[in-house]
C-alpha cells in the first residue's frame, strides 16, 4: 500500500519525499473521493514514478490534451537527483504510464547550469536548498509552453513544447529570462533572492519570489514579491512584507 506521508499535493497528483529508497514513489496520483474513502480504498492511489526514474522533484505541469504530465527537479537534503540532474524534466504519459526524460537544460546552457548533480548529506546542506537546481514547473493556458525557474541563476525558462509535446532542439531552443531583483532587496549572495512559484492565468505567467536577507540578517529586509510576465518583460504587481511577528 501507499502512504501520502510526505506527498504534496497537486490537485490530483503527489509528488512524494524520498528517504533513500531507490523504489520508493516519487509521482501518486489518487481520485476524486472523500478523504475517508482514499483511506481506506487501497486502489485509490496509484504508483506512477519511482525514485530511481525522478529522483528529487517539486514542479509538476499537466498538459490535457495529451494527457502528458511534466515534472521538474528540486534539490533537497540527503537525496539524488534523477537520471538528467539538477535541470531535468521528466514527462510521464499517463495514457501508457510510461515516464522518460523530456529534456536537460544542460544540453542548452551547459553543464551543471542548474548546479552539480551530487547529492549533498547531512547538516552542512540545508542551507543550499532555495540555491540550486529548479524551482515550480508550469505550462502555460493554451497548452504549448513550458516554463521552469532555475533557482541557481535566478532565470525563467520558457519551453515551447506544442501538442504532442516534444523537447525543443538543443542549444537554442529554449529562451531564458533575467528575473528581476528590486532595488530595496538587499544582500549580493545567490541566497538572499530566491524565485520558486509560478503560476499561470489568461495567457499570463506569475512568479513569486522572496527576498530573505540572508547575508544581512536585516529583519527589514524580509519581503515577498509577485511579477507578472508577459510578451519577455516582467511587471511587478505586489510586494508584502514579511516583518510580522
Amino acid at each position: 500500500a501507499l502512504a501520502l506521508f510526505g506527498c504534496i499535493p497537486g490537485s490530483t497528483t503527489y509528488r512524494c519525499r524520498l528517504d533513500g529508497d531507490a523504489d520508493a514513489a516519487s509521482i501518486i496520483t489518487s481520485g476524486y473521493l472523500p478523504d475517508w474513502d482514499q483511506q481506506n480504498n487501497p486502489y485509490i492511489y496509484q504508483q506512477k514514478a519511482t525514485a530511481t526514474q525522478t529522483g528529487s522533484i517539486y514542479g509538476l505541469a499537466y498538459q490535457p490534451a495529451s494527457k502528458s504530465l511534466f515534472a521538474s527537479a528540486f534539490f533537497k537534503v540527503d537525496t539524488a537527483f534523477g537520471p538528467a540532474g539538477s535541470g531535468g524534466i521528466y514527462k510521464l504519459d499517463l495514457n501508457t504510464g510510461t515516464l522518460s526524460t523530456f529534456l536537460d537544460i544542460d544540453a542548452y546552457f551547459g553543464a551543471d547550469y542548474a548546479g552539480p548533480d551530487t547529492v549533498c548529506p547531512g547538516d552542512t546542506c540545508f542551507h543550499q536548498v532555495g540555491q540550486r537546481s529548479l524551482g515550480d514547473l508550469e505550462i502555460s493556458t493554451d497548452g504549448q509552453t513550458l516554463y521552469s525557474v532555475v533557482i541557481a541563476t535566478d532565470e525563467l525558462l520558457e519551453i515551447p513544447i506544442g501538442n504532442p509535446p516534444t523537447a525543443p532542439p538543443p542549444p537554442n531552443g529554449i529562451s531564458k529570462y533575467a528575473i528581476p531583483k528590486p532595488a530595496e532587496c538587499s544582500g549580493t549572495g545567490i541566497a538572499d533572492y530566491v524565485p520558486l512559484g509560478l503560476g499561470t492565468k489568461n495567457n499570463k505567467v506569475y512568479l513569486s519570489t522572496t527576498c530573505t536577507a540572508q547575508t544581512s540578517q536585516s529583519q527589514a529586509a524580509l519581503r515577498g514579491y509577485i511579477y507578472e510576465f508577459s510578451g519577455g518583460s516582467f511587471t511587478q504587481v505586489l510586494s508584502v512584507d514579511l516583518t510580522y511577528p
